[in-house]
């Protein structure tokens, strides 16, 4: 609980956000974020070509437009290699600086392991329960995706019920 308080604390009191990680998590993070602090720079950096990549290509569409609609800054295809605390930025693997005053890492446990020179610990096998997920976009607009890899249904929703949308990890 003491890291999560600590977490929101940063989150509150930045200027520039950077997310790194494009999976259901650094998507909700960024978004409710944004959407609890419109004036606040929130970038989302996802070394893959689309967030929401273990998803059809409906629900990556979706959650890059709601991402967009906030006016995230959404970087695709590219890693945050460093960061420069003194400086207040992020460096990408591209060359690219960002400005950086608090960057939250939301990737997967074997990219991590990956990034310190070991061997993944878990292997990936898809379910077909995978392709269920509700997905929020801020802490008014949700969308849940039911596919199986070749089909996919969308269920777009407006939430009535900010408090609960925001109850969840990260913003507070």
């Amino acid at each position: 609980m003491k890291l999560m308080r600590e977490m929101q604390k940063q989150i509150r009191e930045s200027k520039n956000l950077v997310v790194v990680g494009g999976g259901a998590a650094g998507v909700e993070l960024a978004t409710d974020a944004k959407s609890k602090y419109p004036d606040k720079q929130v970038t989302l950096v996802h070394s893959r070509d689309s967030v929401m990549h273990r998803f059809g290509p409906k629900l990556q569409a979706t959650a890059t437009d709601g991402i967009k609609e906030l006016g995230i800054e959404l970087i695709t295809g590219d890693r945050v290699v460093s960061e420069d605390k003194e400086k207040g930025i992020a460096v990408l693997r591209s060359g690219k600086e960002i400005a950086c005053d608090y960057l939250s890492m939301v990737v997967a446990f074997n990219v991590l392991s990956g990034t310190e020179g070991k061997k993944p610990k878990v292997k990936y096998v898809p379910h077909w329960l995978d392709g269920v997920i509700k997905l929020t976009l801020g802490l008014d607009k949700s969308v849940s995706n039911v596919g199986d890899g070749k089909t996919e249904f969308l269920f777009p929703a407006k939430e009535k019920n900010e408090a609960l949308m925001a109850g969840g990890p990260g913003i507070g």
